[in-house]
């Protein structure tokens, strides 16, 4: 931490070596938005070390990504840490996926939105169940959930690679859970899908109207 008498700033700054590939490709140092990429990069605890990348590297030696990072402040309404699975991703929820609908402001209040949330934005080709939640809320930002839970089915998910529906054909695999707004989705090890996108999309009918939510990820490999 470096403070005078008017200004306070993390100063301290660290590298990383990685190598070039499809995933370290989309390592980025502003988005469109002028927004700094920011990852997590630290020991498990609570409030974990957290860096905005300042610089980005790839032609020397070519082959490798050299990213900068200076250090940046956790944000608790943002960054995402699980202490049971170990998991640890900065922005994770400024990233979570609101769906439109078509319902006219004149009935708000059956103004509904469905949010679709997982542990990271990647899934992997021959990788286990990654899990996926469907959350509701009314216009307010009140959890509605509860009311339609009853109106979710296995029918209700659905998939799409690079924006072709994939329900079927084996490559992917929907594992109902007990929760009907959760799911657990598999994919085959399939390597011609590797770098393409999955989406996936949840949808009810509620007051006459669909509301629906999609999440996408990053297909890698193992």
């Amino acid at each position: 931490m470096w403070i005078d008498r008017y200004f306070n700033a993390l100063d301290d700054v660290n590298k990383l070596w990685l190598p070039l590939n499809s995933i370290t490709e989309k390592i980025y140092y502003t988005n469109n938005n002028d927004t700094n990429q920011r990852f997590i990069v630290s020991a498990l605890i609570e409030k974990p070390l957290t860096w905005k990348v300042s610089k980005i590297e790839n032609t020397k030696p070519l082959g490798i990504v050299k990213v900068t990072l200076d250090q940046d402040s956790f944000n608790s309404h943002t960054d995402y840490v699980n202490f049971e699975t170990g998991e640890m991703y900065a922005d994770y929820y400024s990233n979570i996926i609101k769906a439109d609908n078509s319902i006219p402001e004149s009935a708000e209040d059956k103004t509904f939105i469905c949010r679709i949330t997982s542990a990271s934005n990647t899934i992997k080709c021959g990788g286990s169940y990654k899990l996926l939640t469907a959350s509701f809320f009314d216009c307010c930002d009140n959890d509605v959930t509860n009311s339609f839970i009853g109106l979710i089915t296995k029918d209700s998910w659905e998939c799409f690679i690079d924006g072709k529906a994939f329900n079927t054909g084996g490559l992917i695999t929907l594992k109902p859970q007990n929760d009907k707004n959760k799911i657990r989705i598999k994919l085959a090890n399939d390597k011609s899908f590797l770098t393409k996108t999955l989406t996936v999309r949840c949808t009810v009918n509620k007051y006459g109207d669909e509301i629906s939510g999609e999440i996408s990820f990053d297909i890698v490999s193992l």
